[in-house]
């Protein structure tokens, strides 16, 4: 789970960093701006502490919004914005199952 939120992170500046013209931007300032809000719960997912791993899910949503929307609309980003959404459904199943699985610990038989 940490891997796939630290994947987002580190496609973002591949993604709008590197990536050159048209599959992606290639603007440094703007892969700065787009990792600066991923950074604020990375300690706490890490630490894999409950609330930073919600947290990092509520913004990542906001990362998968904005890939389906590349993907719908710019055909040169279709499959930087692929990977991205793949990336984000990772998170999201893998911490589905850890929640999943908490729960099953802690219900008394």
């Amino acid at each position: 789970m940490q891997s796939s939120y630290i994947g987002v992170l580190i496609w973002q500046v591949l993604w709008l960093g590197l990536l050159p013209q048209p599959m992606g931007p290639q603007n440094a300032w703007l892969a700065g701006v787009a990792c600066v809000l991923l950074l604020l719960p990375l300690m706490g997912i890490i630490k894999k502490n409950h609330r930073s791993m919600i947290f990092g899910g509520v913004i990542l949503i906001l990362y998968f919004t904005a890939a389906v929307t590349e993907l719908w609309t710019t055909p040169a980003h279709r499959w930087p914005a692929s990977f991205q959404i793949l990336l984000v459904i990772v998170y999201i199943f893998t911490f589905r199952m850890r929640i999943k699985a908490g729960l099953k610990v802690q219900v008394p038989s």
